[in-house]
């Protein structure tokens, strides 16, 4: 799925240098996802991706709603490659600095649904796993516990 994301992207880009009038967060959009493609392999993406899903499911206080997990997704994503970040020496401390160019709101929103309807189905379901697991884990502690108890 990940590779229909990256062709449609493709697609998009190619419509646009043969001067096919679209939305700018359309073009931008495609190239960022090009760009990560071609910079970042695809399992790292996947990862990051259900991960974030993982982290608004244990912490929903982090993650407030969909639109920040959106935003954070895309954060995230994007951060796994320097093509993104633009750096330059401090000239009061001397040390090197580097700031990630934040996309356009309707950018990130339009990037964010498409990585939350390739790995969304996916993240849910791991989060959800990831809950019972730790549920169930908790419950034989819990057992442990009063069995050590009922020894004593």
């Amino acid at each position: 799925m990940w590779g229909a994301v990256i062709t449609d992207a493709q697609a998009t880009l190619e419509q646009s240098r043969k001067g096919q009038a679209m939305p700018s967060f359309k073009r931008t959009t495609a190239l960022e996802l090009v760009k990560l493609s071609n910079a970042v392999k695809p399992e790292e993406v996947i990862e990051t991706v259900l991960a974030m899903y993982i982290l608004h499911d244990q912490e929903p206080r982090k993650i407030k709603s969909d639109r920040a997990l959106l935003t954070q997704m895309v954060r995230r994503v994007r951060g796994l490659t320097p093509l993104n970040a633009g750096s330059w020496i401090d000239g009061s401390t001397g040390k090197r600095k580097v700031a990630y160019r934040e996309l356009s709101p309707r950018t990130v929103e339009c990037m964010g649904k498409k990585l939350a309807a390739v790995f969304g189905p996916a993240g849910v379901t791991l989060a959800r796993l990831e809950r019972e697991d730790h549920q169930r884990r908790q419950r034989e502690l819990t057992e442990y516990h009063q069995a050590l108890g009922d020894i004593q």
